[in-house]
């Protein structure tokens, strides 16, 4: 039986592992046996089966951090701990987890247990991230869209939070998550760990003299910058239109793009390995930006049949009328909105202008540009918020 009850991944145990084997780590020669927690044994499977999860991952704090029932996951941060990778208590945990239903579940079950303050590894700040895409339901979901968000959100996490205090176990998840998670680490300096179901102990990936040359990328930034747009795929006649002189030199380009044949037809995607070039360049480099360019109509300004603050539409006018690269801007519905701060910000792909009069009620507007990029975007939020009315 004990070969049976080596660490797993939780996904095990909240799906499939039966009453009984759950009962098995309670008995002489498992880990658990002599723990307080086996009074609480029928309360863990009452929770289960009611699918309490944030209940659940409480109750789990009721066991050490080595405990196998917690699973690879919880294992493999206590191991962390044990060899001073990580803090005791921990600052900030962030979750990347799979688009699946168990994925949501297993969250509920490790924040639950990482926010508990009886923890064995108790943590100031949980933070969830579902990677949309990345499922094994549908193969080109994970390859074109699953696999390029987990990169780009393990960028803006080590933009974020720094990558030089930042660390990465890979513990859980596909082997291909976990190959790109360790490429990802490589190029930009992260460390990368890792614990096997039937390892243990924690084992960090070695480093490796893995280089990169950015000057393909900073020399053709709009050209990247484009192709690293979510969702952006492009022929071979539209890649040439995006002001890309190296694709003379088609070879050096190649291996950072990945082919999609559709109808008999051949396009091109930035591949992840691509898209982990381009995640290292804008973390050395946060500051990168391009100006659009100007626009060649404008549609002017509409708004909402909604009661604005004194002064939102003039604003609103003037902020249309300043800049050559709007085409236009419309107003947004505001409510809920009441903690926002005065200014623009980019919110997923769309730049959102907020006002508040000196009573502070407020209104949003979307201003719409010729931005066809991230660097685009950046160089409009910050012209947007450096500018002051005349």
């Amino acid at each position: 039986m004990e070969s049976n009850l080596r660490s797993f991944h939780l996904e095990r145990f909240i799906e499939n592992l039966s009453a009984q084997e759950i009962k098995e780590f309670t008995h002489s020669g498992t880990d658990v046996s002599d723990y307080k927690w086996r009074n609480e044994l029928q309360k863990i499977v009452e929770l289960r089966e009611k699918k309490d999860w944030a209940s659940l991952g409480k109750i789990l704090t009721l066991l050490p951090g080595s405990a196998r029932l917690l699973g690879a996951e919880i294992n493999s941060m206590y191991a962390m701990w044990q060899k001073k990778i990580i803090n005791n208590p921990l600052e900030r945990l962030v979750l990347l987890t799979s688009d699946t239903e168990i994925a949501n579940r297993i969250a509920a079950v490790l924040r639950a247990y990482f926010l508990a303050p009886q923890s064995s590894l108790p943590c100031s700040q949980v933070l969830v991230h579902s990677i949309n895409g990345l499922q094994d339901k549908n193969p080109e979901h994970f390859q074109f869209k699953g696999l390029p968000n987990l990169i780009r959100i393990l960028g803006a996490q080590a933009r974020q939070w720094s990558a030089s205090h930042m660390a990465i176990n890979a513990t859980g998840g596909y082997k291909a998550q976990i190959a790109f998670a360790v490429l990802f680490g490589q190029a930009l300096s992260v460390p990368v760990y890792y614990k096997h179901e039937l390892f243990n102990q924690i084992i960090a990936f070695p480093t490796t003299p893995f280089t990169i040359d950015l000057r393909l990328l900073e020399n053709n930034l709009r050209f990247w910058a484009n192709l690293a747009e979510p969702n952006a795929v492009f022929s071979f006649t539209q890649l040439q239109e995006l002001d890309a002189p190296n694709l003379k030199n088609w070879e050096t380009i190649l291996p950072l793009l990945e082919t999609i044949s559709e109808s008999n037809e051949t396009y091109y995607a930035l591949s992840p390995l691509g898209l982990i070039y381009w995640e290292a360049l804008c973390t050395r480099k946060p500051d990168l930006e391009l100006e659009p360019i100007p626009a060649t109509k404008n549609t002017g300004c509409r708004f909402r049949d909604d009661h604005y603050p004194k002064g939102f539409k003039i604003w609103a006018q003037r902020v249309n009328e300043r800049f050559p690269f709007i085409t236009g801007c419309h107003s947004l519905d505001y409510s809920g909105q009441q903690s926002l701060s005065f200014g623009f910000t980019e919110d997923q792909g769309k730049i959102i202008g907020v006002y508040k009069d000196r009573t502070g009620f407020g209104a949003r507007l979307e201003i719409l540009t010729t931005c066809t990029n991230a660097l685009e975007r950046h160089y409009v939020v910050r012209v947007l918020n450096s500018w002051k009315i005349e």
